[in-house]
């Protein structure tokens, strides 16, 4: 869990640093067009070189006129008399001040466009340094994302060690149901005491303890709760939990558990005491008078002794045929799940990729038990496009039905079917999300026939075919029109 929130806030720090810089670019580039009177960069040095040009042309204009008039003035010289050579003078001089004019606007313009020239570079250079920051920022992303998915990985290993010690308990309590199970059939008396007076006791025995080193002595004194069902058939209504009361045994014993060499040893010991004691009885001398009681109770326990080898024996079928049942229902779930978890991720990039994004989303699936997918739930998480990861009921209505639509196709490819009836899909997709599903729809149509049924004239238009349903005035009826839409469309 610290390690999801922490991913959170990786992801948000990123999507700070992407706002701020933004920001940065809006700030830096709105003065500057705010101070030259333009919408952008380009459009400002498509001005300043339209102006350049044209200035150019009209000095070359202008030179070339007043060398034209020069020689005119030369030739009328030699043929005209002095009043002409006078007004042609003038002329020259007039055209002589303009070209200064224009001389000196050029080198205002010029003074301008240097100036400008120097804000531009400017600009430029805090630009690049906003775009430093940003290929750093992207670079610290990346890393996250990699610490992200190695950390899940961690926690799926974690997931799977928990599995396997739970499963080994589980076999534990089985093997000591067997042995409450057998003690009661052969009418051992267990000594117990209820889960109230073991909490009470263990209080007890904190309070009296002075010293840590003086828990790894004691050993254990009961065991965990132990249903009555697993130990007397007559109080199975009650259910009654009591757990196994080892006070009574002596500190020795308490202790043998520790090592499983010494259990082996004091299991063979109270076995050899056992024949001895059995071996002993033999020997005494019967009780005539308890022989016909005997006889009877023996009777009564053939038969009973069969009917339990009997029921024994069912039971130990109906256990194999379960067995058998339950690996071949895991099997074929594990098959088909294993199919979906691997096919997810890439139908919901399929589905969610543009021309923006074209990597798309990231979605995955995985069991809360994979030793025992039916004892425990499926989770489905998808992450949208620049969104950060979310529970999938955080999520929008749309973003939950490109989700859905997702796992739907995925399911498909596991066994396919010649068609689809889509009914009102695009009901919560806006108009990006309906031209990506629309996309989808058109780019797997040639595998399957899909039936949509939608309002939304931004999916039914690239249709092949159209089927509609309207009123029909003159008969007060139904009638279905149809419309073949051209190929091209």
């Amino acid at each position: 869990y610290q390690r999801r929130v922490h991913g959170q806030k990786l992801l948000k720090q990123i999507q700070d640093l992407e706002k701020r810089k933004t920001t940065v670019e809006k700030e830096i580039f709105a003065d500057f067009e705010k101070r030259v009177q333009i919408a952008d960069i380009q459009e400002y040095e498509e001005k300043r070189l339209r102006l350049q040009e044209e200035r150019t042309s009209k000095m070359q204009e202008y030179t070339e006129l007043i060398s034209r008039l020069q020689t005119q003035v030369d030739f009328a010289g030699r043929k005209a008399g002095a009043e002409d050579v006078q007004k042609l003078q003038a002329t020259i001089t007039d055209l002589e001040k303009k070209l200064a004019r224009q001389k000196k606007e050029l080198a205002e313009s010029e003074a301008e466009l240097a100036k400008a020239d120097k804000e531009v570079k400017e600009v430029r250079s805090r630009t690049e340094d906003c775009k430093q920051a940003m290929d750093a920022a992207s670079n610290t992303m990346k890393e996250i994302k990699r610490t992200m998915g190695s950390k899940l990985d961690e926690l799926g290993e974690a997931k799977k060690k928990v599995t396997q010690k739970e499963s080994v308990c589980e076999k534990l309590r089985s093997v000591r149901a067997a042995l409450v199970q057998k003690c009661r059939v052969e009418e051992i008396s267990i000594p117990t005491v209820t889960p109230k007076r073991k909490a009470e006791e263990e209080a007890g025995r904190r309070k009296k303890r002075t010293r840590g080193a003086e828990d790894e002595e004691e050993g254990f004194v009961a065991s965990e709760p132990v249903s009555m069902s697993e130990m007397d058939s007559s109080q199975t209504s009650k259910d009654e939990l009591v757990c196994i009361d080892f006070s009574g045994l002596p500190e020795r014993l308490k202790q043998i558990t520790r090592s499983a060499r010494e259990y082996q040893t004091r299991t063979s010991e109270y076995d050899s005491q056992i024949e001895k004691l059995e071996v002993e009885i033999e020997k005494l001398a019967p009780n005539l008078k308890a022989m016909h009681r005997f006889a009877d109770i023996e009777d009564k326990f053939d038969d009973t002794n069969k009917e339990y080898e009997e029921a024994r024996e069912a039971q130990r079928r109906a256990q194999q045929e379960f067995v058998a049942v339950a690996e071949k229902r895991h099997a074929k779930f594990m098959e088909t799940f294993d199919i979906i978890a691997d096919e997810i991720d890439k139908v919901y990039k399929d589905l969610t990729r543009d021309e923006e994004f074209p990597a798309g989303g990231t979605a995955y699936i995985s069991l809360d038990k994979p030793e025992e997918p039916y004892m425990g739930g499926t989770k489905y998480n998808a992450m949208p496009i620049t969104k950060r990861f979310r529970e999938m009921d955080q999520l929008s209505g749309g973003e939950k039905t490109v989700a859905a639509l997702a796992l739907l196709f995925t399911i498909n490819r596991v066994h396919p079917s010649p068609f689809f009836i889509l009914d009102e899909i695009d009901a919560a997709l806006d108009a990006g999300n309906v031209q990506k599903v629309c996309n989808y729809v058109r780019r797997h149509s040639t595998k399957c026939q899909f039936i949509v049924i939608s309002l939304k004239s931004e999916f039914f238009e690239h249709a092949d075919s159209l089927v509609g349903v309207v009123k029909d005035e003159a008969t007060t009826a139904s009638r279905v029109l149809t419309w073949e839409l051209p190929q091209e469309h």
